[in-house]
């Protein structure tokens, strides 16, 4: 027992669950790629913003999805300010 809990045996994926593992984390990678590619090229754009937010849902955890939602609202609240 852990903390109260019993311990449980693994569970082995089936291949079917395992295909839908791997085309998530695929369609991860490649939203990773563009993102990257996109704070490299500066694009601060709202298009931009509205990406990351519809990514923040399918991988929470990239901490620089975080940093470049930042950069960009950063960015668009200078422009105001200018404006």
């Amino acid at each position: 027992m852990f903390h109260g809990r019993k311990k449980e045996a693994q569970k082995v994926p089936s291949a079917e669950e395992i295909a839908k593992n791997q085309e998530k984390l695929d369609k991860i990678v490649q939203i990773n790629k563009q993102l990257l590619k996109k704070r490299a090229e500066m694009d601060y754009s709202e298009q931009a913003l509205a990406q990351t937010e519809k990514y923040s849902f399918l991988a929470a955890d990239f901490y620089t999805l975080w940093n470049y939602r930042r950069e960009i609202i950063t960015h668009l609240f200078e422009k105001m300010d200018s404006a």
